[in-house]
């Protein structure tokens, strides 16, 4: 099962339309009326829902790709 999402203002709601074609289960900022929101509130409506953040979501990526970063420079 896919993660719940709900995406910041700075990516598309059309984004969360397109997940949603590949079965992911999406909210954006725009949709939810949350643009004029800070941060924790953003992380609230979030947490309280069951989402992931697409900030969460930024941060996993980037551990993981510096993960894949480190792994190969230890191959070589």
């Amino acid at each position: 099962m896919p993660p719940r999402l709900h995406l910041n203002e700075h990516l598309s709601p059309r984004l969360a339309m397109q997940l949603r074609q590949y079965g992911f289960d999406v909210t954006s900022t725009v949709e939810r009326e949350l643009i004029a929101a800070d941060d924790d509130a953003q992380l609230a409506f979030a947490v309280s829902d069951g989402y992931f953040t697409s900030s969460v979501i930024t941060i996993i990526a980037y551990a993981f790709w510096r993960r894949t970063q480190e792994s190969s420079s230890l191959a070589q």
